[in-house]
């Protein structure tokens, strides 16, 4: 296959990692909203600090924060942490508005999400969060597409974890059947058996197997009865740019919308930027062109209806079944073996 070209390859990303000065990381957290600059947060945790130092050396009966030290060192390792957080999420924002300038995409550091919403990542656990959003708008302001991070909290206290996302969203013209590809490259394996990194499973009598070697890099799962529709959705020109150019990428297409998603870490990893807005131009595009004239046969309603029939709307989760021989095991168990140890108990103390 040709190597594809997108027209966002062209764009400067050096700017991702060109300096940021103070001065322009204060104008940004300005423009913002924020209520207190960096320096001022510096300059009160020193004022502190040294007024904790003075402190220790007047007379006692003049030691008016006497038994409130702690708190006062507490303070100031907290404003010294905010300052610096502060400082390097305001420099990534800085290079990303910098990027979207240059790109002629918008830009919102925080709450600047339209799209996303319905995919499989985005009902699960809580604080969840979006985080330095690119998208494009058509004239009449219609978001076309976005790309950005996301994270969210499972667990709870000791056992709580935070998972960050990438993930693109493109909007389609067309509604279509519920959709998922697990790329494999991307799962684990758990005592021998493959697990995916994706926080639901759906029942695995919905997998489609598609021609070629496709099925090596991503399981396709279908509402049952779909199987043409599939095949009419992804050609083999499509699954050839899949493996080409998004093979690390979950994909899932639900209601109108496509979603590329990758696990990633805190921070920015600025060549996820460029890889996605490249699978966003190349491949989302090419998805969009070939579904504009989609029709769901089974739905009662015309074609302008726009709409998909309810058993291809949504995917069947994955319900975990014990099998009756497995049922039976674990009730024996749990029965017969505290029987079993009372009566060794009772025998060894018999026999003292």
């Amino acid at each position: 296959m040709s190597q594809m070209v997108s027209q966002y390859d062209s764009i400067d990303f050096s700017l991702l990692d060109s300096p940021v000065t103070l001065e322009e990381a204060e104008a940004y957290r300005r423009r913002q909203g924020a209520k207190w600059p960096l320096r001022g947060l510096v300059l009160l945790a020193v004022v502190l600090l040294i007024g904790l130092v003075v402190h220790a050396f007047l007379p006692s009966d003049m030691q008016f924060l006497r038994g409130r030290e702690p708190l006062v060192v507490i303070a100031s390792v907290a404003l010294l942490w905010h300052a610096g957080a502060s400082w390097y999420s305001a420099k990534a924002d800085v290079r990303m508005s910098r990027l979207a300038d240059a790109a002629g995409l918008g830009y919102s550091a925080y709450d600047g999400v339209e799209l996303a919403g319905a995919g499989v990542i985005f009902d699960i656990g809580r604080a969840r969060t979006f985080r330095q959003t690119l998208y494009r708008q058509d004239q009449a302001g219609r978001r076309l597409f976005e790309i950005g991070r996301y994270q969210y909290t499972i667990g709870s206290g000791k056992n709580s974890r935070t998972l960050y996302w990438r993930y693109a969203c493109v909007q389609l013209e067309r509604r279509l059947p519920h959709m998922l590809l697990d790329a494999t490259d991307n799962n684990a394996r758990v005592l021998g058996r493959e697990r995916s990194d994706l926080p639901v499973s759906f029942e695995t009598s919905q997998t489609i197997q598609l021609e070629g070697d496709f099925n090596q890099y991503f399981t396709l799962y279908a509402p049952a009865g779909y199987d043409v529709d599939v095949r009419y959705v992804f050609t083999p020109d499509l699954m050839a740019s899949l493996i080409d150019g998004a093979a690390r990428y979950n994909v899932e297409v639900i209601d109108d919308k496509l979603y590329f998603y990758v696990l990633d870490t805190f921070g920015t990893d600025y060549r996820s930027v460029q890889k996605l807005l490249s699978i966003v131009d190349l491949i989302g595009q090419k998805l969009s062109d070939q579904t504009n004239y989609y029709t769901d046969d089974r739905a009662a309603a015309p074609r302008t209806a726009n709409v998909v029939a309810e058993p291809g709307q949504r995917l069947r989760m994955r319900r975990w079944r014990i099998s009756p021989l497995v049922l039976v095991i674990i009730i024996t168990l749990l029965v017969i073996v505290p029987f079993v140890v009372m009566n060794v108990i009772t025998f060894m103390a018999l026999n003292r």
